[in-house]
């Protein structure tokens, strides 16, 4: 289908209202009741030589700020960042659990150092975020890029490599391997649910549909998985492939139950927004606007292309849910390996009303 067909098909429409200066955003989540919208972010090139720094060891600290979608204008501010929280933060994907009695808690990926990736825990606190506690698991944690809330303790994570060695992993992503995996955390162990994914990045799941959807973006991919809500942890090996004109990133399940998406035509190009059926058998492309044309920065160094890292903030103006689609039947519940122990720290006891 023409991709103006599809649009107009889709029954959707995006207006970017404003332009926002965030430096490095990485990934977003929105708490509609409060009409706030969560950035991480995190600078990853060098502002006088243009340089990309690769090591958490060597880029600045990062922070967490704050979108009030509320008023005419985009309010932003900062809610923490290196300074204020005393460790490295150098933040990643980022998820939100909202508990029926209202209370709100952040989960964040932090890369503390090249070989020290963790989960830190925040209590949203009005307007402020309260640090609760860091969850560590170097077993698990290989390469955290995104994660999902499923409750106030509990949460999947995606590690968009496997191997462990720097040689390897740049195998495994110019190869496109699958090693990647997705991990879930059951608020004392991990458990690996799903392999065989090529770079996985973003990650989204849909509670009404039982579905999992997790980005492997190295093969112009989202995998479509059957969800149980009653045993989260179960290896997740009943999948559908939605292929895609592009490298998906951070997909996201809308408020009219349709599946939002951005990506590009190359590695670290998000050009696109792509709307895709809350749930399609073939994988169709219900939706995929026009690119958001971005004046290109010059390039500060030879070989390292001009790119504007300015934040752009899509919102949905009007949607209608998509129609229900068939829903496979439920894996097997396979044998695992009793997961190995990690350390939380600080207090992540059982939220109310989660």
């Amino acid at each position: 289908m023409p991709r103006d067909e599809a649009l107009a098909a889709s029954g959707m429409q995006v207006t970017v209202r404003e332009r926002v200066e965030i430096p490095g955003p990485e990934d977003i989540t929105i708490d509609h009741a409060a009409g706030v919208a969560f950035v991480s972010s995190q600078q990853r090139r060098d502002e006088k030589s243009g340089e990309i720094l690769l090591r958490p060891e060597d880029q600045p600290g990062g922070a967490i700020f704050a979108l009030d979608l509320n008023g005419e204008t985009l309010a932003k501010r900062v809610l923490t960042d290196q300074d204020a929280l005393g460790f490295p933060f150098h933040p990643h994907g980022l998820g939100l659990f909202c508990s029926k009695n209202g209370e709100r808690r952040l989960f964040v990926i932090n890369h503390r150092g090249t070989e020290d990736h963790v989960v830190e825990v925040f209590d949203v606190e009005g307007e402020r975020l309260r640090h609760a506690g860091t969850v560590r698991d170097p077993e698990h944690l290989i390469g955290p890029n995104d994660l999902v809330a499923l409750d106030g303790d509990r949460f999947y994570v995606t590690n968009d490599h496997g191997a462990r060695q720097a040689l390897l992993e740049v195998l495994e992503i110019g190869a496109a391997l699958p090693w990647s995996t997705v991990v879930f955390y059951d608020g004392s162990h991990f458990h690996t649910v799903a392999k065989r994914i090529e770079q996985a990045n973003g990650i989204a799941l849909d509670r009404a549909r039982r579905r999992l959807y997790v980005a492997a973006s190295r093969t112009k991919k989202i995998y479509d998985y059957a969800w149980d809500a009653g045993d989260p942890a179960r290896e997740l090996t009943d999948r559908a492939t939605i292929d895609l004109p592009g490298l998906p990133r951070q997909p996201g399940v809308g408020r009219g139950r349709g599946l939002v998406g951005r990506g590009g035509p190359q590695p670290r190009e998000a050009r696109h927004v792509l709307f895709l059926r809350a749930h399609d058998a073939e994988g169709t492309v219900a939706g995929a606007p026009r690119p958001l044309r971005r004046p290109p920065l010059p390039a500060r160094r030879a070989g390292v292309p001009g790119r504007d890292r300015r934040f752009h903030l899509g919102i949905e103006r009007r949607g209608r849910p998509w129609p229900r689609g068939g829903e496979a039947s439920p894996g097997r519940r396979a044998d695992r390996r009793p997961p190995a122990r990690l350390r939380a720290e600080g207090d992540l006891g059982t939220r109310a009303g989660s």
